[in-house]
């Protein structure tokens, strides 16, 4: 939709608002009732119901003396507690009491298993040598802070996986939970207590392998006594083994096995020691838990979400795919010693390929332009090579594993690829191990002398750089040898960039009061510093902005890096001066207004020196600058830094009455060294020069301004916007523009695909709507929050109020 349309739509809201209530603010008891039902009436219509016929009156023409009556007024009579909970559609189809009731209290169903899901248990006997050492013997007493109980009925020491307790207590909001396991009765009511002793998770809802149908798999049918549809899109399965779930594939979050015990990893194969031989245990807010917790989050959030508004009933297991889809979606893979060519199955069907496919990942069959993985079972293959010589990931199979286990694509320098790697390699708990050894892909296996003994005779010293695709047209030798030594260009502006200057005269008051004025010699602990000139009218202030060092040294190491400033030559030489004092980051590039051709203009052809510079060259350049109205012609290089208001003189002259009413001089605080503007910038910077580097090894060159498009377009991929009030007449283009540049939908009107409505007004009709509906409902900063730090916002720091 053309965004002018979408100003008259937002208007038109205010119209059909109007129509729909009859124009009348609320008199009285009668009258506020007739109101409410006006609003709601159009929310059901809109959901496909009908309301009573004497609701007519409130859709009908209402006379004109009200019609321009405010329908905030109006709006804000709704009640939504009372609608809110019976919104929630139940099943089409005949669906139990429970199901019905729960789905009411906004409940789902969790099923989850005991051993080595949420707790690991070993016999007394079965306890190894080192274990003994570490004190576990048959006389250890309960451990309540290591989670340690001594189950003496069983001859047992059971342990409790770390977060449990947290783990259960807030997964209890949101499902009703039933244990599953295949030991027996006894076992599973002693390990229940343990970590239920008051009965308020689990109750009475335990299942052993005395109450399953059969002894080596589980089933919903156990579960409810019967399994209809509706039951089944309303359940999610916790447990570490995938086999035992036989058609429930689709309701299962896969847990990574907790092998605390040297008996369980004998159990499954795996020769490493023991996380109790080792004194070692999983991380309480990282661990595998804590991962299913925010899997459970989302799940939870996304059905009820699509429940209330979609017109059709959820199902949990379209939102797990979805969300599973999601962990690799972007990565293109390519195996190579990993899947047998000679067993005549096809690579399509092996475990490791199709996992990687329901993660999201592209699976290609050979190495080529598109592929941004490979995964190896020995670094000397020739695909394997080609991943080392034209810069792209490298991995072991355990990379697919661990992204299927822990739901986020994981740090690929983690998962190197050994030149011994099978020797010993542990199983995947998962059930996926890669075959290491032996067969390999047709192309590595071919006949003569083998492909890998040739591989092996290449220097990888000797390739790795050499490998960089240059440019296909003239590119100066400069930029040649820096693509080689994995760089690119960074241009950064200063100002509202990486500092903020005030003039000594140009102090506040409340900044005059908090110290300023005294200030006679540098700061250094507070970033603070005295710049003078013998040119200047008067001296300056400045003021580093938080994490600049930090910031300047990681970037410099993958860029080289230019100064552009449209301050004087003098004044950027002595803030360049501050930032780098011994010339190791900027040097001599440094450019002032005194270089540049336009007074209020930047050009890049300034930075080359050449008019205009090349394509090659504006494809390998990054900006970083506060004002994107400068570089008119470059904005798809751009960065737009949020500016730095440290001082009031910066608010009073640069920032926007809702960007900065008070400096941060003046209020006594300043941006977070870890979470503010430069560390979301070194963010962004990395993302990039890594996506460049992946994307130009092969027969292309890559370029920084579509990595930053697609990098730009993930930040709120997945939301679609409504604007109500949001939209101004003459600027109501850039807000709509925003939104779509991250990656968001904008709709011209509420419905079941709205996840957030944009509004300065709480109580326009298509606030109410999301108010009603469990829309997140966000003022417009929200957006440029968004763009500024990208990442998309916590939607309860943009609450919209009057």
């Amino acid at each position: 939709m053309d965004p002018s349309a979408a100003a008259a739509a937002d208007d038109d809201d205010e119209d059909d608002y109007h129509a729909t209530t009859g124009g009348m603010e609320p008199r009285g008891e009668e009258d506020n009732g007739a109101s409410t039902r006006g609003v709601t009436g159009r929310l059901l219509a809109w959901r496909g119901e009908e309301e009573d016929d004497d609701d007519a009156e409130d859709s009908g023409g209402g006379s004109g003396a009200g019609a321009n009556a405010d329908e905030d007024d109006a709006a804000s009579s709704v009640s939504l507690d009372t609608i809110s909970n019976d919104s929630i559609l139940i099943p089409p189809e005949p669906t139990g009491a429970n199901l019905a009731s729960l789905l009411r209290a906004r409940k789902l169903i969790l099923v989850v298993d005991l051993d080595h899901t949420l707790i690991n248990s070993t016999r007394f006997a079965h306890l190894s040598d080192d274990e003994k050492a570490n004190g576990f013997t048959e006389r250890t007493g309960d451990d309540r802070s290591r989670g340690l109980f001594r189950m003496g009925l069983f001859r047992m020491i059971t342990k409790l996986r770390p977060f449990v307790h947290e783990f259960l207590r807030e997964a209890s909001a949101m499902f009703e939970m039933h244990v599953y396991t295949l030991g027996n009765r006894n076992y599973a009511t002693a390990v229940a207590k343990l970590l239920d002793p008051d009965g308020a998770y689990f109750g009475e809802r335990i299942i052993s392998s005395g109450e399953s149908s059969q002894p080596d798999r589980k089933s919903l049918g156990d579960v409810f006594g019967w399994a209809p549809e509706m039951e089944r899109a309303a359940v999610v399965i916790l447990d570490d083994t995938a086999e035992v779930w036989k058609g429930y594939r689709d309701n299962l979050i896969e847990m990574e096995r907790y092998l605390y015990f040297a008996s369980s990893r004998g159990k499954f194969g795996i020769a490493a020691r023991s996380l109790a031989e080792r004194n070692r245990d999983e991380s309480e807010r990282e661990g595998a838990l804590a991962v299913a917790l925010r899997v459970l989050r989302r799940v939870h959030g996304e059905f009820f979400s699509g429940s209330v508004c979609s017109g059709s009933f959820a199902d949990v297991r379209e939102v797990i795919r979805q969300a599973r889809r999601e962990v690799l979606r972007g990565c293109t893979v390519a195996f190579t010693g990993v899947i047998p060519s000679g067993d005549g199955g096809r690579a399509s069907d092996h475990p490791v390929w199709r996992r990687a496919e329901q993660l999201g990942a592209t699976c290609a069959d050979d190495v080529g332009e598109g592929v941004t993985h490979v995964v190896a079972g020995k670094p000397v293959t020739r695909k394997a090579l080609w991943a080392q010589t034209h810069g792209k990931f490298l991995v072991d199979t355990e990379w697919i594993n661990a992204a299927h286990f822990r739901w986020s694509k994981p740090e690929e320098r983690m998962y190197p690829v050994e030149d011994d790697a099978s020797a010993g390699a542990a199983p995947n708990p998962g059930g996926i191990a890669g075959e290491k050894e032996g067969d390999l892909d047709a192309e590595d296996s071919g006949g003569g002398s083998g492909a890998d003994d040739a591989a092996a005779a290449v220097s990888h010293g000797a390739t790795s750089t050499d490998s960089i695709v240059l440019p296909p047209e003239p590119t100066s030798g400069h930029l040649a040898s820096l693509l080689r030594a994995r760089k690119l260009i960074l241009v950064v502006d200063l100002d509202h960039t990486l500092v903020n200057s005030t003039a000594d005269y140009d102090i506040s008051g409340t900044e005059y009061v908090n110290g300023l004025a005294e200030l006679v010699t540098d700061d250094p602990g507070r970033g603070l510093f005295i710049l003078d000139h013998a040119s200047w009218f008067s001296a300056f202030i400045t003021k580093l902005r938080p994490f600049v060092h930090g910031f300047l040294r990681e970037a410099s190491a993958m860029f080289e890096m230019h100064v552009y400033t449209l301050g004087d030559r003098d004044y950027a030489a002595a803030v360049a001066k501050l930032l780098d004092p011994d010339g190791v980051y900027f040097g001599e590039r440094i450019i002032s207004r005194d270089e540049s051709p336009q007074p209020d203009r930047k050009s890049l052809d300034v930075v080359f020196g050449s008019a205009p510079a090349s394509a090659a060259e504006r494809a390998a350049v990054v900006i970083l600058d506060d004002t994107a109205e400068v570089w008119e012609g470059n904005s798809d290089n751009l960065i737009e830094m949020e500016r730095y208001h440290y001082f009031a003189s910066s608010c009073r002259d640069f920032g926007s009455p809702w960007e900065c009413t008070h400096s941060l001089s003046e209020r006594g605080v300043d941006e977070s060294e870890r979470d503010g503007a430069l560390a979301a910038a070194l963010r962004v910077l990395r993302r990039v020069h890594a996506g460049f580097f992946a994307g130009g090894g092969g027969s292309f060159v890559a370029d920084v301004r579509e990595v930053i498009r697609r990098t730009r377009r993930e930040v709120l991929r997945g939301c679609t916007v409504a604007f109500t009030r949001a939209i101004a007449s003459d600027d109501h283009h850039s807000v709509w523009r925003r939104a779509e540049q991250l990656g968001a939908t904008c709709a011209d009107d509420v419905g079941p695909a709205v996840t957030h409505v944009v509004a300065t007004n709480p109580t326009t009709f298509k606030a109410v709507w999301a108010q009603v509906f469990g829309k997140f409902l966000v003022n417009p900063e929200w957006i440029n929050a968004a763009h500024f730090r990208w990442s998309k916002p916590k939607e309860e720091h943009f609450p919209v109020r009057w």
